[in-house]
């Protein structure tokens, strides 16, 4: 097999792993946005499964992230871009972890039976929803890799402008959260959880900005 096969064989390779991290963040993301719909609709059932589900989740994205490493190692001074990936990676690894965190949080809120005000629980509702939103778009970006390079510009804007309506939608929130009537301890833990969603966002638009870097270098 000549070099540049060899080189081309390792790219989609990577690429797949890649593309693999993205999935789980989407289905990550995914579980949180249906579990604040139902718990703010008052059905608490499923919380201890989508702990576990994320749990799973989370611990896939570790091991494809290993893999990813493990090949890199091995590609050696064939691949040149070696950083990029893991630049990629990176964030795409963080976002289930964040969801934990997330899940973990609206579990213990939500066992304890705390009310919210009907204003918190529309809004969260739609940082999640815009959230699932960025990160079902910071996918499409990664899954143009290899095959529609010449159009990974727009789709990373589609990222940015996502972030930016996620942002609004989060400031105003926040100052809700702040000023609500809730005990000091729901105050907290809200403001926690909406800001562990804004970081997620925030990883979803690393990525994108992480994959355009990878489409001029590699692709």
């Amino acid at each position: 097999m000549y070099p540049t096969e060899t080189t081309l064989r390792l790219k989609r390779q990577l690429l797949q792993t890649c593309q693999e991290l993205a999935r789980y963040a989407v289905d990550s993301v995914r579980e949180v946005n249906n579990l604040v719909i139902a718990c703010f609709e008052d059905d608490t059932s499923k919380l201890d499964e989508v702990l576990n589900n994320i749990i799973v989740l989370k611990n896939k994205s570790i091991d494809t992230k290993r893999n990813l490493s493990s090949e890199l190692v091995e590609a050696g001074a064939i691949m040149v871009s070696r950083e990029d990936f893991l630049r990629l990676a990176s964030p795409l690894t963080g976002i289930p972890d964040l969801c934990e965190g997330i899940v973990y949080r609206l579990r213990e809120f939500f066992l304890k039976k705390k009310s919210v005000d009907k204003s918190l629980k529309d809004h969260f509702k739609e940082l999640t929803a815009k959230a699932l939103d960025t990160v079902v778009k910071m996918r499409e970006t990664i899954f143009t890799l290899g095959f529609e390079t010449s159009k990974i510009q727009d789709f990373a804007r589609n990222v940015e402008a996502c972030e930016k309506e996620v942002d609004s939608v989060f400031r105003s929130l926040e100052i809700k959260i702040i000023f609500s009537k809730a005990d000091v301890p729901t105050i907290l833990l809200l403001k926690d959880v909406a800001n562990l969603i804004e970081e997620v966002v925030d990883r979803a638009a690393d990525a994108a900005d992480a994959a355009r870097v990878l489409s001029l270098s590699v692709f």
